[in-house]
């Protein structure tokens, strides 16, 4: 699933640091939206209200995408710590 956001950004031709620009806030929170590391935010929605986008709708799928990235990344601290506890026993 790709970013909800990034879709829009790249939908309106936009790169990182004119979004940010726009909305007022640094490019590396939209980086951190962008890759499901954090929520929109009051400033995003207020640009995403002047630019006429469904707001609740954005919200919703960001909150989605969020959800599939924390799981991806859970999954892959279990992994690795697994295959830690694999090794150690294995030679301990």
């Amino acid at each position: 699933m790709e970013s909800p956001f990034r879709e829009l950004r790249s939908r309106l031709g936009l790169t990182q640091p004119q979004i940010a620009s726009i909305a007022g806030v640094r490019q590396s929170h939209i980086s951190e939206v962008e890759n499901g590391l954090s929520p929109l935010g009051e400033k995003l929605e207020a640009f995403l209200k002047e630019i006429s986008e469904d707001v609740m709708m954005l919200k919703e799928r960001h909150r989605q995408f969020m959800e599939e990235k924390s799981k991806e990344i859970r999954e892959g601290l279990l992994a690795k710590i697994t295959e830690s506890q694999d090794g150690e026993s294995e030679g301990g």
